[in-house]
């Protein structure tokens, strides 16, 4: 079985996942290389046995260590196709806001990060196994036109910025679901979490706060459909 590690860095969250190899979810901002290798230190791993370096979406706070951790471990680096053009020049996606906090804090939202070379371009689905994790990849876009999600055998579920955990980005009540501040098309992100419900996760990793268990999302946004 596929154990998730969450790891709280600056401004999100990244998760390493640990089965018969190692995969990594998402990288924070710039210059968090160190806090993520203290992460692998800490559980007795060794970052040169990283296979692969998935991204959940093109955003600064969620791809700005990869070109450093992509040099130091060696490991593959993956970004769905939609989202790659992005990555490529080492921007965001343009999103919009959908509430007052939202609209409140995007001026303050950096921009830019080192970029690197991809390996695997991920389209509407992409198997882990081959990485060693029970798992596979599937596209949900509504957050960006490339945001993905990990869907692993075991029922649980990384949704990346798709969904949000609690208010003020997860500093309050975390373990709440909610929609997140900011999507590129809100309705298409709505069709992306109803698929997801769809599928009873039994818990659900976010970018932002959680983790959420699963019946209370699931109760949460068919309340809100």
């Amino acid at each position: 079985m596929t154990q998730i590690i969450q790891l709280n860095l600056k401004l999100s969250n990244a998760f390493l996942l640990l089965g018969k190899k190692m995969v990594l979810l998402d990288t924070g901002t710039s210059n968090e290389t160190s806090t993520i290798i203290r992460t692998f230190q800490k559980a007795g791993l060794n970052l040169q046995d990283l296979s692969l370096i998935v991204h959940t979406h093109a955003h600064f706070d969620h791809c700005g260590s990869t070109a450093d951790l992509q040099q130091k471990s060696g490991a593959l680096v993956a970004i769905h196709k939609s989202d790659a053009p992005f990555f490529l020049e080492g921007k965001s996606v343009h999103i919009e806001p959908i509430n007052l906090f939202g609209k409140l804090i995007i001026p303050f939202m950096k921009d830019g990060y080192q970029t690197t070379k991809i390996d695997l371009l991920m389209d509407d689905e992409f198997d882990l196994h081959p990485f060693g994790i029970d798992g596979k990849v599937i596209a949900t876009p509504g957050h960006t036109p490339g945001s993905i999600s990990i869907l692993l055998d075991s029922g649980e579920i990384i949704a990346g910025d798709l969904i949000g955990g609690g208010r003020l980005m997860g500093i309050l009540q975390p373990g709440r679901p909610r929609y997140h501040h900011w999507y590129s098309d809100f309705d298409l992100a709505k069709k992306s979490i109803a698929r997801i419900m769809e599928m009873n996760p039994t818990r659900i990793f976010v970018g932002h706060g959680g983790p959420l268990e699963g019946k209370d999302a699931i109760r949460y946004f068919n309340r809100e459909r």
